[in-house]
């Protein structure tokens, strides 16, 4: 399993962010080495042999290299800031606030397929499993002091129609699924 840190303190003391690889049999977390970049990484894909991900704060596409960690930029988007990345049914699809698209990470061309119903929230998180495609929307805290929820979905990769499928009580700002093997 491949992960980039959220914190720069963890096996850098150089302030970026790190590539690293996590054995599920072990627990044993490698680090592979920092990504260059001060900022988080979203929406860690493989897209055949090269692993993607979304810069966050200027929402370049990028790759990974798998034996230094460092991330180069693949291709430039306008995407708002929060956007997800991820790969279902052997395309890529990106969200932008409420929207999804279809998107080529090596040139950042992107096709709008539609927009979230009106009550969902912007994605928090986007993951892709075989052909589907799932999204987190929303956390909202019900009133002070109460926990906050957080919509698990199916989404449509032609209408972008979200099925929900359950509601989670905690702010989830990410989603990845593990691949069918495990």
């Amino acid at each position: 399993i491949y992960g980039v840190t959220a914190r720069s303190n963890f096996g850098n003391s150089g302030g970026g962010r790190n590539l690293f690889t996590l054995d599920i049999d072990t627990g044993e977390i490698e680090v592979i080495g920092p990504t260059n970049l001060a900022v988080n990484l979203t929406g860690l894909s493989f897209i055949g042999g090269s692993l993607y991900a979304l810069n966050r704060a200027a929402q370049d596409i990028g790759t990974l290299d798998l034996a230094t960690g460092n991330f180069a930029i693949s291709a430039g988007t306008t995407l708002a800031s929060g956007a997800r990345l991820a790969v279902a049914g052997g395309q890529a699809y990106v969200t932008s606030q409420n929207n999804l698209y279809s998107i080529n990470p090596n040139s950042g061309a992107r096709s709008l397929i539609g927009s979230f119903a009106a009550s969902a929230d912007r994605a928090r998180g986007l993951a892709g499993i075989g052909d589907d495609l799932f999204v987190v929307t929303g956390f909202t805290q019900t009133s002070s002091g109460q926990p906050y929820n957080s919509l698990v979905s199916r989404i449509n990769r032609v209408t972008a129609v979200i099925q929900p499928i359950g509601t989670i009580e905690a702010p989830i700002e990410a989603l990845t699924i593990a691949p069918e093997v495990f």
